[in-house]
């Protein structure tokens, strides 16, 4: 695994991060219950209030020398929130970081705190409000609570975004548990094991029924998608033709035993993949749109299978002129099969494809690679790698040893 912005770590199992959190669980609730006895004890503006019970039941609390008190949790989870609109690469000035108060979890639900954080090309194109916390997905350990299924010291993905700490409710957000890896980081279901890897199985498996002897055509092929895109239709026996604009990444590609490997700043897109396949595509896996995909699309056999996943050619781009027309504009004419998803659409089948996937890795016959960013504070610089063209496979960012468990709710953070 490569990593960026500090040392490296060795990678721990699960049950090594299970024996650490629960030390952290532990401490959660020690600090809670050190709250409740300052709040008996102190007197004065902005102390914890004691909940008065109703009329009638005063008597009945004497009687049994107790009280009942409601103490309101006086910590933090630091967020990112997006307060500007991205003009080319983001930059850490669209960002701002800051402390959010926490709440008592409910009946139903878990707190949880954040081992790591992904960063996705759809951070890009989806219409993040101003003012909101970034979204993503994390990996995260069960710290508190209130639900029978999710016990403290789980391990569990749940797409509650940038923040360090997160309440959720189960019953109303998909939280995925994390399967026994026997060893490998938890940070592969943020890739192979996550919304990427799922998005590949679907995709070529389902959208576009890749078999054996097809020819798959995959672009921004060297990326956490494209390259599991391609290792799946080599399990399908198909012939796989990958693009990817660096060396590094062409690479890294041949590494994964594609037939056919080109970088797209060196050739025109169209002539190689008529070069490569002079019969025509069955397969076509589009990460890229635009004119990438103006110039291959007319190698896509009659009826063959289009599977529309991403539109990187334009995630940098701001103003109207610089778009291309849309590629897929004159697809009703050419007689191609074009579809589109949501991974969320097979939501009722992610256990059967994250056991595949994983089962595959242990195999061998997957393999990934992990550029590691260390620290909370390194997402904005996590998520501009991703347009630096240089760096293959998934983006993580791992959170610092060295964090603090939970930050005073009045902190400021600089």
């Amino acid at each position: 695994m490569k990593k960026a912005g500090g040392k490296q770590k060795k990678p721990q199992t699960v049950g090594d991060k299970a024996e650490v959190l629960e030390k952290d669980a532990m401490a959660l609730k020690d600090s809670q219950t050190s709250a409740e006895g300052k709040a008996e004890e102190e007197v004065g503006g902005g102390d914890p209030e004691v909940e008065k019970l109703p009329e009638g039941q005063e008597g009945e609390a004497e009687e049994e020398g107790e009280e009942e008190v409601t103490v309101p949790v006086t910590a933090a989870s630091q967020v990112w929130i997006k307060t500007r609109q991205y003009v080319g690469t983001p930059r850490r000035q669209d960002f701002l970081l800051k402390s959010e108060e926490l709440r008592c979890i409910e009946d139903g639900e878990i707190l949880v705190k954040a081992l790591c954080w992904t960063v996705e090309h759809y951070m890009r194109i989806f219409d993040i409000p101003l003012g909101s916390t970034m979204i993503g997905e994390q990996v995260a350990t069960v710290v508190d609570s209130r639900h029978p299924d999710f016990p403290v010291t789980s391990l569990v993905v749940v797409p509650t975004g940038w923040r360090t700490f997160s309440i959720v409710n189960p019953g109303v957000t998909l939280v995925r548990e994390v399967p026994d890896l026997a060893g490998l980081p938890v940070s592969l279901c943020l890739g192979t094991l996550g919304l990427p890897g799922l998005t590949a199985y679907f995709g070529l498996l389902d959208i576009c029924q890749a078999m054996n002897g097809d020819v798959v055509l995959v672009n921004a092929a060297a990326g956490c998608v494209g390259s599991l895109v391609g290792q799946l239709a080599k399990l399908q026996n198909c012939s796989v033709i990958g693009f990817a604009g660096s060396k590094a990444r062409c690479d890294w590609m041949r590494e994964l035993g594609f037939d056919h490997v080109f970088n797209y700043n060196a050739v025109n897109p169209g002539a190689a993949v008529r070069r490569a396949a002079p019969n025509g595509v069955d397969c076509y896996f589009d990460n890229v749109g635009a004119g990438f995909t103006e110039d291959v699309l007319g190698c896509v056999k009659p009826m063959g299978r289009v599977c529309v996943c991403g539109d990187v050619a334009t995630y940098r781009q701001q103003l109207p002129e610089e778009y291309k027309p849309d590629p897929y504009r004159l697809v009703s004419l050419i007689k191609r099969r074009v579809s589109t998803h949501t991974v969320f659409d097979f939501a009722h089948r992610f256990a059967e494809a994250e056991a595949r996937l994983l089962d595959w890795v242990h195999q061998g016959k997957l393999r990934y690679q992990h550029t590691e960013y260390s620290g909370f504070r390194q997402l904005p610089e996590a998520l501009a790698a991703l347009y630096d063209g240089e760096k293959a496979g998934k983006l993580v960012v791992t959170s610092d040893d060295d964090q603090p468990p939970l930050l005073k709710a009045d902190d400021v953070i600089e």
